[in-house]
């Protein structure tokens, strides 16, 4: 979970940073985060929220929201279809900044929503 966690900020750093309109994708975190949030497994209802973060970070981030991958794994987290405001609230959980997050977040949760 710390290697997990310390993706996740790298990635989290890189949108704070982000030029409007263009993801930064260094190969090794795109990698690295990807394989990651592969592997982990939500068994535990503690971690959803923070698995949820990392796929939204990552998504905002590095990841292609059409990769197959991403949203499989979000449906295997997500009880139920969240509505923005729902899932903004567990990211606000976590690790959020309103003034970075919420448009970019806002706009890519609802790209992979629809990608149903």
């Amino acid at each position: 979970m710390a290697e997990c966690l310390r993706l996740g900020i790298l990635a989290y750093l890189l949108t704070t940073f982000r030029a409007p309109g263009r993801k930064t994708q260094p190969a090794y975190l795109t990698t690295q985060l990807r394989a990651i949030c592969q592997r982990i497994e939500p068994s535990m209802l503690e971690i959803r929220d923070v698995l949820f973060w990392l796929l939204m970070v990552g998504t905002i981030s590095v990841f292609d929201v059409h990769e197959p991958w991403l949203r499989n794994k979000l449906d295997g987290i997500l009880e139920r279809r969240l509505s923005w405001g729902e899932a903004r609230g567990r990211l606000l959980s976590v690790m959020w900044i309103i003034a970075i997050h919420d448009d970019l977040g806002k706009e890519e949760y609802s790209e992979l929503m629809r990608s149903t």
